[in-house]
């Protein structure tokens, strides 16, 4: 599938991207805590099943897919929250190699 630019009317998500830091946590093990680092406009859509099989995931939970304006500080370490969801994220793609906009595919946590 090729990709279509999004126009200003799509960027109706608001997105907020948190970054995670762990420490020990009192008793052994760690604990993991998230931290705002972002907040952009996004589109946000669902996958269908032929573009999960298209993407190789077809027995993951990768449901959407969310466009922003290109940020190089993105990456699949940090955690997307839509309206109260939260999502982990795919590596982000640029898809036009002009650092204009990241494409990523996202799962819902939980």
């Amino acid at each position: 599938m090729a990709f279509r630019q999004p126009g200003a009317g799509d960027l109706r998500h608001r997105v907020l991207f948190q970054t995670s830091a762990t420490a020990p946590a009192p008793g052994g093990g760690s604990s993991t805590t998230w931290t705002d680092w972002h907040t952009a406009w996004a589109q946000v859509e669902g996958l269908t099943g032929v573009e999960r099989i298209q993407a190789m995931q077809t027995d993951s939970t990768l449901t959407h897919r969310i466009t922003v304006r290109h940020n190089a500080g993105i990456n699949p370490g940090m955690r997307a929250v839509i309206g109260g969801k939260v999502y982990n994220i795919a590596p982000p793609v640029d898809p036009e190699g002009r650092r204009r906009w990241l494409v990523m595919l996202v799962e819902e946590v939980g």
